[in-house]
């Protein structure tokens, strides 16, 4: 997942900052606004944690946390990066968008139950609230935020909070839909204390699959009946007499 925030967040960089400082020639301006570090920073984040766990398989807990600490760190400085800009409105549009992109991408290819993406999903919602209820009543916010005069903060919260929601249980359901998926590919997939791995071969009435033993940590290989044969006898007698 980690690459591909990578290479969202340096695509925005460069099409945001790049192109519109080249084209209105204000490129200095932009690599000096404060929201930018924010997002350079979110870019250089991702990235380095995808290098991280590219280099070598890690254990459970170490992804888990590799997994909280990402996502919620990458909402935050893209919430900061959001809450910069002058324009409340185009501020509340990025706050959503950043969050729910973020949301959605994790639970499509993270393997992760319902109630872990819930989590996830409310702790960093909760992050862009916060941070936006700071950026327009805090009065020590490094900007002041101007929005239009017919759309008050208090709608604006409203916006927020329903679009980040409708987004956070679209993840969810889709984490919970995609994790059961996996499971019961993984359930299928298993024969007594073995686990078939990849076809490595295929005969008249058998495939061959390599396997797992899960006890022994043994690596075997499994020769399974064919469906369509598996009712003739005497295919059944042969296929015994072989194993």
């Amino acid at each position: 997942m980690h690459w591909i925030g990578f290479l969202l967040c340096l695509a925005f960089l460069v099409g945001v900052v790049g192109v519109r400082g080249l084209l209105t020639g204000t490129l200095l301006a932009e690599l000096r606004s404060p929201s930018r570090w924010f997002h350079f920073v979110a870019t250089l984040i991702t990235g380095g944690i995808w290098l991280v766990l590219r280099g070598k398989p890690l254990r459970h807990g170490t992804l888990e946390t590799f997994d909280s600490a990402g996502i919620l760190g990458l909402s935050l400085l893209l919430h900061l990066n959001s809450s910069l800009f002058p324009i409340r409105t185009v501020a509340v549009f990025n706050l959503v968008l950043t969050t729910g992109t973020a949301a959605v991408l994790r639970a499509v290819l993270v393997p992760s139950t319902a109630r872990r993406t819930l989590s996830l999903g409310v702790i960093a919602g909760s992050s862009a609230v916060v941070v936006f209820l700071a950026s327009g009543l805090h009065p020590s916010w490094p900007v002041r935020q101007a929005g239009p005069a017919d759309w008050p903060l208090e709608y604006q919260l409203i916006s927020l909070v329903m679009w980040l929601g409708s987004l956070l249980a679209t993840a969810t359901v889709a984490s919970r839909i995609i994790y059961g998926l996996r499971r019961e590919v993984h359930e299928a997939r298993k024969l007594g204390q073995y686990t078939l791995g990849a076809k490595i071969g295929e005969g008249g009435m058998g495939v061959v699959y390599s396997a797992h033993h899960t006890i022994l940590a043994k690596k075997v290989a499994i020769k399974v009946l064919k469906r369509e044969v598996a009712r003739d006898g005497s295919v059944v007698k042969r296929f015994i007499q072989e194993a």
